[in-house]
């Protein structure tokens, strides 16, 4: 859905690590959509066929606003400097979509239609890390999911969540976590045993 990763991921992420404050915006008449959806779920009873209701309602909701999601610069008093953020929030998604993927800075870089390195330079600005530490970060991320949920080797979980190999992971997962990946899957399964 476009706009949903931006939303819900990527914007929380850039608010909580950067100064620049970004917000939706809506035109009146998506606002006034929008709350009259909201008046509807309010007013649909508590009963079995009101929460399917309301829960059909919520995600029409979530799509629509995900749908209208444009970034916008709230210091900004014109929406140009905000332009030039558009390209490097759809790297984001990028990113997180092919995040198991070989990603090459040159391609990332060519998709915002920026150089090599007016890309990096502008991504650091903006989400306060270079693109090579975010793809390793979100990496290492996606790699926790099946630590704690399967029991696939560390080289496998390493495959798939798009690093060289077993040894590649262990080196950044343990940077970024402070232990290593086979101390979080025996951490995560004592813990689930536990409660």
């Amino acid at each position: 859905m476009p706009g949903f990763l931006s939303l819900f991921y990527i914007e929380p992420g850039i608010r909580f690590k950067n100064t620049t404050k970004l917000f939706l915006h809506l035109k009146d008449q998506e606002l006034e959509q929008l709350h009259q959806l909201c008046k509807i779920m309010l007013q649909t009873p508590g009963n079995n066929n009101g929460d399917v209701q309301r829960n059909g309602l919520a995600l029409y909701v979530l799509a629509l606003i995900s749908n209208w999601y444009v970034w916008t610069d709230a210091s900004s008093k014109s929406c140009a400097a905000v332009s030039n953020y558009n390209p490097l929030i759809r790297s984001a998604e990028y990113i997180q979509i092919n995040f198991d993927k070989k990603l090459s800075l040159d391609e990332l870089a060519q998709r915002c239609n920026l150089s090599r390195t007016n890309y990096i330079r502008m991504f650091r600005e903006l989400f306060q890390c270079t693109p090579r530490e975010y793809i390793i970060n979100y990496r290492v991320e996606q790699a926790k999911k099946p630590l704690q949920s399967s029991d696939l080797s560390i080289t496998e979980v390493a495959l798939r969540c798009g690093f060289y190999d077993g040894s590649h992971l262990v080196r950044f997962f343990t940077r970024n976590e402070g232990i290593s990946p086979r101390q979080y899957r025996y951490a995560s399964k004592t813990a689930m045993t536990a409660s």
